[in-house]
Parts: structure tokens; C-alpha cells; sequence
């Protein structure tokens, strides 16, 4: 298990979201929670956040397209 910070979310990872959209995913359940490393400080598990990618791309993937035809 590694745990991984925000900061390391942005740069490595290349994370769209700022930490105030990010926390509020996290209270509505659609990201996994962080897990408290000091006083003032979060982590995420690397591997819930694998699986949350993976698990947004299958649903990208799977969703079918817009009707494109025309009338």
C-alpha cells in the first residue's frame, strides 16, 4: 500500500479537480476517502484510487454515444 498526497494527485497523476471539488466528491461517495497522516495532513491509498480511475474509464467506455443522426 502506498499512500499518495494531493499535491502528488496533480503532478503525477495529472488530476483535474482542485482540492474543494475533490473533498466535496469525497462527501458525496463518488472518490475515495483520504486517511488522516499528521494534524494537517491527507492521503489516499494509491490502489482505491487505481481502481477509481478504472472504474470511471469502464463507465466512459461503456456509455453509449449520442444519437448523432440527423432528421
Amino acid at each position: 500500500m502506498r499512500f499518495i498526497t494531493f499535491n502528488q494527485l496533480k503532478e503525477e497523476w495529472r488530476f483535474p479537480f482542485t482540492r474543494v471539488h475533490t473533498m466535496r466528491l469525497v462527501r458525496q461517495g463518488k472518490f475515495p476517502a483520504p486517511f488522516p497522516i499528521g494534524v494537517r495532513h491527507i492521503a489516499w491509498d494509491e490502489d482505491e484510487v487505481v481502481n477509481w480511475y478504472k472504474d470511471r474509464r469502464m463507465k466512459v467506455y461503456n456509455s453509449s454515444p449520442p444519437n448523432t443522426t440527423l432528421p
